[in-house]
């Protein structure tokens, strides 16, 4: 794909829905198995300070990024839509980072791991 996009999608009833529609950049980590936890406090709306405990590394343009991570990736903010309840936001990747691990999936009201298999 040129240009290398990726997307995802933000609650409106997020407490930092405002900070994504006005950002430059932003930061996506690929968390493994084994930060769960820190996948859960992310998600939780009672937590203000998001990052507070958790190791991170800066990026480009200040981007924090978390450390032991799946996979990272630094992003351009490329274009934002209203979908349902949801903000879709679209981000040109700068820069990607990846590791072997397995990443940590949220499906169907639980976190799961996923494999990653190469394909010939």
């Amino acid at each position: 794909m040129e240009p290398p996009l990726v997307s995802w999608n933000l609650s409106e009833r997020s407490a930092s829905l405002d900070v994504f529609r006005a950002c430059r950049h932003f930061g996506i980590s690929v968390l493994p198995r084994s930060q769960e936890a820190v996948a859960r406090r992310f998600a939780d709306p009672g937590i203000a300070d998001k990052f507070n405990g958790v190791a991170t590394r800066r990026a480009f343009a200040g981007i924090r990024l978390i450390e032991g991570a799946v996979a990272t990736f630094v992003c351009e903010a490329y274009r934002a839509w209203p979908v349902g309840d949801h903000l879709l936001l679209v981000g040109k990747v700068l820069q990607i980072d990846g590791g072997d691990d397995e990443p940590l999936v949220f499906h169907q009201g639980r976190f799961l791991s996923m494999r990653l298999t190469q394909m010939a």
